[in-house]
């Protein structure tokens, strides 16, 4: 809830703040590492996207885009799970698990379109659409990992229907910063027959989402 204000996680809580107060967002954290780790052990981040149920706020969905909603929380149990594996294979490396967990509901307080938000990073980020949700709360998870300065983050989320569109429901998008990595990734995927296609994150697609009361927003153009 509020504390989430107090802790500099605007983002998270402006997402959250409509929903019932026993469902107040919260920001999970969990760090583990093996008995006897080495203090210069890598670290890894992992973030998943927890809304448990998403309306679409404001800008709500419509009947068949909303039943399957509480699925909506996929990146974060997926997070989980592999957080899980590591501490079970101890693992050598400092482990850290972040998930923001809210509720995209409908109340007066809700978040609106055309809303700026300031974020952790000190990013103001302008809502074209209330139901792009979990980028936003996904920001402030991402810029708090970012100053642990860890050496690979890897966060999870059910984005957008907008890969599916792309890539069909078999095909999970993968953006990567390192092509080395996401080489690497592409082939264990392959490997597996877990596959993954690698997304460009090409400069000039920045100019989609500019604003001019913001320094970005939510939705894309283009």
């Amino acid at each position: 809830g509020d504390a989430l204000l107090k802790a500099n996680f605007p983002a998270i809580h402006a997402v959250g703040r409509a929903a019932a107060a026993e469902r107040a967002p919260r920001l999970i954290e969990l760090r583990w590492a093996a008995p006897g780790l080495r203090k210069d052990a890598p670290q890894l981040t992992l973030v998943g996207k927890g809304v448990c149920f998403d309306s679409g706020g404001l800008d709500i969905k419509g009947p068949e885009g909303m039943r399957q909603m509480k699925k909506d929380m996929g990146g974060a149990a997926t997070a989980l799970g592999l957080a899980r594996l590591v501490m079970a294979l101890k693992l050598p490396v400092q482990l850290t698990l972040l998930i923001p967990a809210v509720e995209n509901a409908i109340a007066g307080n809700a978040y609106r379109p055309g809303d700026v938000i300031k974020t952790r990073a000190g990013t103001h980020i302008k809502i074209g659409n209330t139901d792009a949700e979990g980028r936003v709360s996904l920001c402030d998870a991402l810029a708090y990992a970012a100053e642990g300065q860890p050496d690979l983050v890897i966060d999870l989320a059910t984005l957008t229907g907008a890969a599916r569109v792309a890539l069909g429901a078999q095909l999970p998008a993968l953006f990567c910063r390192s092509m080395a990595q996401a080489r690497g990734l592409v082939d264990l995927g392959l490997q597996l027959h877990d596959p993954l296609w690698h997304m460009p994150l090409w400069q000039p697609y920045h100019a989609g989402i500019e604003s001019d009361i913001a320094d970005i927003v939510n939705t894309g153009r283009g």
